[in-house]
């Protein structure tokens, strides 16, 4: 079995060939619960003030799953008492409920009765990557209310550190894709704009 370097060193290996940012959200969830087991991983572009979210779970659910859970997402998703913490202190780094909200009142939200609780998920641990000013960039590892050891958190630290690079690398090179593939458009120019326009 290898040794938890050689497993991280791989698995970013993994994530670091991802072409797109649609393949770098499932490479990530894929090989973060490889690193650290759980119920399920979220790659999860959230912008809170407009309510609005794009999310890849893996394991995947069916679409009809998806779309009841990621509605019911968008209407709580300030709920979370880690996107909470993250949007009120700035903060970007491993954090889990218990971290946060180590009274459980979470528990007792529409969000946790509706998204999390029918899938079995008692904890979550997540992080943020860069992104443009009004988003969010998470990765989260869910589990049935087994606490997130001291070995796990060290090592989505030291995960977190690599994807940022490697994020940063994956989008540039997906915005230079498209923007090439706009430019080749006959007549067209293109102009990059964030969420407020």
């Amino acid at each position: 079995m290898p040794t938890s370097d050689g497993r991280l060193l791989e698995s970013l290996r993994i994530i670091g060939e991802a072409e797109g940012i649609d393949d770098f959200a499932v490479r990530c969830c894929q090989e973060l619960l490889r690193l650290v087991p759980g119920i399920s991983a979220s790659y999860n572009e959230i912008n809170p003030a407009a309510r609005r979210n794009f999310t890849v779970l893996y394991p995947p659910v069916d679409p009809e799953t998806y779309a009841r859970y990621n509605e019911v997402f968008q209407r709580h998703m300030v709920d979370n008492p880690i996107l909470r913490y993250f949007e009120t202190t700035g903060e970007t780094g491993v954090t889990s409920w218990s971290d946060v909200d180590p009274d459980g009142e979470f528990l007792r939200t529409v969000l946790y009765r509706e998204l999390y609780a029918p899938r079995g998920i008692r904890s979550q641990i997540g992080f943020l990557l860069p992104a443009p000013p009004g988003i969010r960039v998470a990765l989260a590892i869910n589990r049935d209310g087994t606490e997130f050891s001291a070995r796990e958190r060290a090592l989505l630290t030291e995960v977190r550190l690599h994807l940022v690079n490697l994020y940063r690398l994956v989008s540039h090179a997906e915005a230079a894709r498209l923007r090439d593939a706009a430019l080749a458009d006959d007549g067209w120019s293109v102009v990059l704009v964030d969420d407020s326009g």
